[in-house]
């Protein structure tokens, strides 16, 4: 609606703001349905793509948002080659640059799949923008730090769990509650007694992403409160390893 001096800018702001919305809900749509049926790019001339084309002037903006989509979808449904291919099509030096968040998405699948010298080669990609262009941009936050000491939790390869914790730290990063828990529990049931106490007294000193630390006080005041502390029952791990 134009405003007193015919000025129509509000009603163009908001409709850019709707087209953009279309546009997105559009993208993650196609991504969806691209995981399940398809491999093929949807051809730049094809009649979707021209759609959006002349929806919204801004066609690499699509692309980048429809990749990521479709990479991200492939990556939580394990399609890990198809979750490649697709990230493969991002490219920063033209501007369609991928997100975090499915870099993270592979590096999760990766490590449910137990492939960790592939999550690893990924990580060691976005450290690399020298080498890896297309992922200039890419840095790995406090999620890809956390998955990836999960995943080397997982294979027992503890001189690489310390190499991510203490990149972490060096960061201002800590690992989130339960993937604390797990580290504690999978060096238990490796027989890494020490390495579980250091561990544990780690997670009481310093804390996890959400609190500062996890002293016996704490643990006692917000017990009954928090259902976190009831669910990964911390006062039972810390008596198991701290008894070792």
């Amino acid at each position: 609606m134009a405003n007193d001096n015919g000025d129509d800018s509000g009603s163009n702001a908001t409709s850019l703001l709707s087209d953009n919305l279309i546009i997105e809900t559009a993208c993650v749509s196609i991504a969806k349905m691209q995981c399940q049926t398809s491999d093929n790019w949807i051809d730049s001339e094809g009649p979707r793509w021209s759609l959006f084309a002349k929806k919204v002037n801004y066609d690499r903006d699509v692309k980048r948002l429809l990749c990521n989509e479709v990479a991200r979808n492939c990556a939580e449904e394990g399609q890990l080659e198809k979750a490649e291919h697709w990230m493969s099509k991002l490219d920063a030096k033209s501007g369609v640059d991928a997100d975090v968040r499915t870099f993270n998405a592979i590096l999760l699948a990766q490590s449910k799949s137990g492939n960790l010298v592939r999550a690893e080669e990924w990580f060691a990609k976005v450290m690399q923008p020298h080498l890896h262009p297309e992922l200039n941009g890419v840095r790995p936050d406090r999620e890809s730090y956390d998955i990836m000491v999960r995943c080397c939790a997982a294979a027992h390869d503890w001189a690489r769990v310390g190499k991510y914790l203490e990149e972490m730290d060096s960061q201002g990063y800590r690992l989130k509650l339960h993937s604390h828990y797990d580290l504690i529990r999978s060096a238990v049931n490796a027989g890494e007694v020490r390495r579980a106490h250091h561990w544990c007294r780690a997670l009481m000193k310093k804390g996890c992403s959400k609190r500062s630390n996890y002293s016996s006080e704490q643990v006692h005041q917000e017990y009954d409160r928090l259902p976190s502390m009831r669910r990964y029952k911390l006062e039972e791990l810390f008596s198991t390893v701290l008894g070792c």
